[in-house]
């Protein structure tokens, strides 16, 4: 069985009305410590999928897709990752962290 991690980076925060992706967190941004954990997992496979946030996210490691669609909610990521994944898929959310 190959696993891929699928980390949702992609959200337009308009409730917050500036990117969750980039709030500090953990020494980095939130986005930047989900992928963190992300890659200690050591997936088959670990995709990013992003909006227009992701200046100053370290994303080495992962292939990163973009969601022009990201307005639409985190099915419009899935849907535009699942192009890359040949893999199961365990989804990271980056609007909700572990240990945050």
């Amino acid at each position: 069985m190959r696993v891929a991690g699928l980390v949702l980076g992609a959200g337009g925060s308009k409730r917050l009305g500036r990117p969750k992706q980039l709030l500090p967190y953990g020494g980095g941004t939130l986005l930047g410590h989900v992928v963190g954990v992300a890659r200690s997992v050591v997936f088959d496979q670990l995709v990013v999928a992003v909006g227009p946030v992701r200046e100053g996210i370290d994303l080495s490691g992962a292939e990163v897709v973009v969601n022009e669609d990201y307005g639409e909610g985190c099915s419009s990521s899935i849907k535009t990752a699942l192009d890359v994944i040949d893999a199961d898929v365990m989804v990271l959310d980056a609007g909700r962290p572990a240990g945050a």
